[in-house]
């Protein structure tokens, strides 16, 4: 009867913590140690927790631009193939748990909380007090889906990539998109410091795919692999565009004709990546093998929101993350080759905010090609203050107004007609919230955080 009641008390005092735990309040309250770069805290955390990157296969993606959009159309390939599909992203949009999912599905709040206070006991009973916001919400990931056996993982880098806390994985394959300026104040304030930062992901007989172009980076690359033994393989960005609309692309690389539900020339280059990926996966021996079949359905079938998402006709209303010179850049082409469609009505307006340390001006300078009217806000986390860009916004637009993000659609709307156009940009944070407020529906179905929030 004693052990019974035992047992029966263990049961009770585990309900009342998890009752009492919340999962966000723990992980939010672990901002304050900021970002700190560094894996000696990640690798004692793995170890209390018995490694758990170890026992499931993965993919490291890392990369300035489109990494998120790479991991997203490597997920959907696998799932095609009829495989169980790990994908941890950062940051989210609306919910914190689209941050961790299988096959297309999200973490649970029960699974999310049950995680959560599994580590918080094991940092607890190991003194360990610094572990960051990202290392332990990666920690998470890891427990998730090695708890859940996922037949690969697909593993994208936070910041950086030498010192992200996910650099403690070894890969089947690592993948850098390409190099860019951003993050500069960590990662440095050339292309050739970032793409050295970035490079850190490369493992000892690691292969990696890469899209990166310029021939100085490459070479980069290349003495990484070298010294570790890895094989590099740079994608060629020699295709046709068959066919772009508002709604699919179609284009041939390497004789074989692929079509993309998402937009933007610059998925193009995903996902030829992704296909180079895929290729070299299928030649080493692992046992995980896709048929062209899956890939090319998989790579239609792949959705990532808030990058060029139509999210309505009456208006036309556009949500696209675009968040440094190189993303506005993306964004400028893709208003460029369909402007004669977006704007085909007179009455266009755009709402923006920007996160510091982007170069506000530039970014502006280019929207300004096309709108004449913004709308400029503040997003919950990492914003430029609403006045400062204003003034910034006031070189460029002949109509500047502001407003409190939670208004900022009824404002837009109230500006156009059912017949204009509508653009949501500047930072992943703004489309989040943004998004937030225009579908309470899908916010109801998380953990009621705000919008894209978090250090990564």
């Amino acid at each position: 009867f004693s052990s019974v009641f035992n047992r029966y008390c263990f049961k009770i005092t585990a309900f009342l913590a998890d009752m009492s735990f919340n999962p966000e309040e723990y992980l939010f309250n672990l901002q304050h140690f900021g970002v700190k770069l560094g894996l000696d805290r990640m690798q004692r955390l793995v170890e209390l927790l018995g490694h758990p990157e170890t026992k499931f296969p993965s993919i490291h993606v890392a990369g300035t631009n489109g990494k998120g959009s790479t991991s997203a159309m490597l997920s959907s390939v696998f799932k095609k193939q009829g495989l169980k599909v790990g994908l941890y992203t950062s940051p989210h949009l609306v919910n914190f748990c689209e941050r961790i999912q299988i096959n297309g599905k999200n973490i649970s709040k029960k699974e999310l909380l049950d995680l959560t206070l599994e580590i918080k006991e094991k940092l607890d009973a190991a003194g360990e007090n610094e572990a960051t916001f990202f290392e332990v919400t990666t920690a998470v990931a890891f427990l998730y889906f090695a708890g859940q056996e996922v037949d690969i993982a697909i593993i994208e880098v936070g910041l950086g990539g030498r010192l992200d806390a996910t650099n403690v994985v070894k890969p089947l394959v690592s993948v850098i998109t390409n190099i860019d300026l951003d993050h500069t104040k960590v990662l440095g304030d050339n292309r050739i410091s970032i793409a050295k930062e970035k490079a850190g992901i490369i493992k000892n007989a690691v292969p990696l795919v890469t899209c990166e172009q310029n021939l100085e980076l490459i070479n980069i690359f290349k003495e990484f692999c070298d010294s570790n033994a890895s094989s590099m393989f740079q994608v060629s960005v020699d295709y046709q565009l068959v066919e772009s609309n508002l709604e699919k692309q179609k284009f041939i690389f390497e004789n074989e004709e692929y079509c993309l539900s998402m937009l933007g020339e610059h998925q193009i280059k995903n996902a030829m990546t992704v296909i180079k990926a895929v290729e070299v996966l299928n030649q080493l021996d692992y046992g995980i093998k896709v048929t062209d079949r899956s890939l090319k359905q998989g790579l239609l079938d792949a959705k990532w929101p808030g990058r060029l998402q139509f999210y309505s006709k009456q208006p036309v209303v556009l949500f696209e993350g675009a968040h440094n010179a190189a993303g506005m850049q993306e964004l400028d082409s893709f208003l460029s080759k369909h402007q004669d469609e977006l704007f085909a009505a007179e009455e266009s307006i755009c709402i923006v905010g920007i996160s510091f340390g982007k170069d506000a001006k530039l970014m502006l300078e280019k929207l300004s090609k096309y709108f004449s009217s913004i709308i400029v806000t503040e997003a919950s986390h990492r914003a430029i203050p609403v006045n400062e860009l204003a003034v910034v916004a006031k070189k460029y637009f002949a109509s500047v107004e502001t407003c409190e993000i939670s208004v900022a659609m009824d404002l837009a709307k109230s500006k156009v007609a059912e017949s204009g156009f509508i653009l949501v940009s500047g930072s992943l944070y703004v489309v989040g919230d943004v998004l937030k407020s225009c579908n309470k529906k899908i916010a109801s179905d998380g953990l009621n955080l705000t919008g894209a929030k978090g250090n990564v």
